[in-house]
């Protein structure tokens, strides 16, 4: 089976029936870690300062986010990122997920393309361990897929259609 964590960090794990094992991603922020509540937060920080520039619209998120960080603008957002920890802006990934869920479509967009790495994570593992469609149990874990988040149920939607699809799907819960 395959377990997908998404959460500060990201990762899938699995193993086939021999005990062959692979893991992919986890590689940390600087070189990895699509799909988990840290990316999120970062893709969300891209846009407002995209926004900010003019290079792209501002939306809810944009607001949210600064509104959230209690800056005034988006030029006190580097020395605020210096400042801060992994795990702190990584805690800001509910404030995205609350945009998304109000169809803010920053936010959608960042929630499809977490799904869409997470989704290529399990079947990058799958296919190294030769796993069959359906033949296969998918633990999903990590506090973006232990709930359902805009990322958890773009997920499911991905890997519930015929392209992959697990044997049966669980949900670890924190």
């Amino acid at each position: 089976g395959i377990s997908l964590i998404s959460g500060t960090g990201s990762l899938a794990y699995g193993r086939d029936a021999h005990g062959k094992s692979r893991r992919v991603g986890g590689w940390g922020p600087g070189l990895g870690d699509e799909g988990s509540g840290y990316w999120l937060v970062v893709e969300g920080l891209r846009a407002l300062v995209a926004s900010f520039d003019g290079r792209q619209a501002e939306t809810g998120l944009t607001s949210r986010l600064l509104s959230k960080l209690q800056i005034k603008e988006a030029r006190e957002l580097p020395h605020w990122f210096r400042l801060n920890s992994r795990e702190t802006i990584a805690g800001l990934a509910p404030t995205v997920l609350e945009a998304a869920s109000e169809s803010d479509p920053q936010a959608m967009e960042l929630c499809e393309r977490a799904a869409a790495d997470l989704e290529t994570m399990i079947a990058s593992v799958a296919n190294q361990l030769g796993l069959e469609d359906g033949e296969f149990e998918l633990v999903l874990a990590g506090g973006l897929l232990s709930n359902q988040t805009e990322v958890a149920l773009a997920l499911r939607e991905r890997i519930e259609a015929p392209s992959l699809s697990p044997a049966t799907i669980h949900t670890s819960q924190d």
